[in-house]
């Protein structure tokens, strides 16, 4: 990767793909209704987005952040601490984006499908293995195979790509992670601030270990609201 455009490519690493998988997602939603929405998006994002962080990873798999003395229950600790900040963090800066960004927030709910929604009473009309389909990919997905392999693409190559450049490198990949989450438009300033502090620990310790734990913990508090909320 050549250095001068190293801060234009990494982006695009990280944009193409999640741009491709959200453009399958709209024509789909478009062509079909017999598949929930959110059970929709998670196979668009698996056929083209994961498969090709996956990819980049195995390329990558000698320049990984893994090499950390950190013990399990110290490891155990710095997430709990740091999902319990984050905690903190949604109470404060979620409402206050909101109201900063609302006119911006109804000008995109105006265009946005209304599939581009999952709220659990979307599953209302769906029968009841769908739901269970859904809510076990939804967990599978959500919790423990996209959070790692989000992690590894994200604070393993694409900040080992940029480590001559010190800490920079997990503040600017945290923002180009953010932002990538084309399929979530709102809360970029409270995701930014969530995963900052544990790509910097990840960076610093060398062990990503730090941000996929605390990316699986944040992924099953939500998934799990998702879940009892529908059943």
């Amino acid at each position: 990767m050549k250095e001068k455009n190293i801060f234009l490519r990494v982006p695009l690493l990280a944009f193409i793909p999640s741009l491709m998988a959200m453009l399958l997602y709209i024509f789909l939603g478009k062509m079909q209704n017999n598949i929930p929405s959110l059970l929709l998006f998670l196979i668009c994002v698996g056929i083209i987005l994961f498969p090709f962080e996956i990819y980049i990873i195995w390329k990558n798999k000698d320049n990984l952040l893994n090499k950390s003395k950190i013990k399990l229950w110290q490891l155990i600790l710095i997430i709990g601490v740091l999902f319990g900040i984050a905690g903190l963090m949604q109470s404060l800066l979620t409402p206050l984006e909101h109201n900063l960004l609302s006119n911006v927030i109804d000008k995109i709910n105006q265009v946005m499908p209304s599939y581009f929604s999952w709220d659990s009473s979307n599953l209302v009309n769906y029968s009841n293995a769908m739901i269970i389909i859904t809510c076990i990919m939804y967990f599978l997905l959500n919790v423990i195979i996209y959070p790692i392999i989000e992690e590894f693409f994200f604070r393993g190559v694409l900040t080992n790509k940029l480590k001559k450049y010190g800490y920079l490198a997990p503040i600017f990949v945290t923002v180009v992670f953010s932002l990538y989450h084309f399929w979530l438009p709102f809360d970029n300033i409270f995701r930014i601030v969530i995963f900052m502090l544990p790509s910097i620990l990840a960076y610093k310790y060398n062990d990503i270990r730090i941000s996929i734990g605390f990316h699986c913990v944040c992924n099953l508090f939500t998934t799990i609201s998702f879940i009892m909320a529908v059943l």
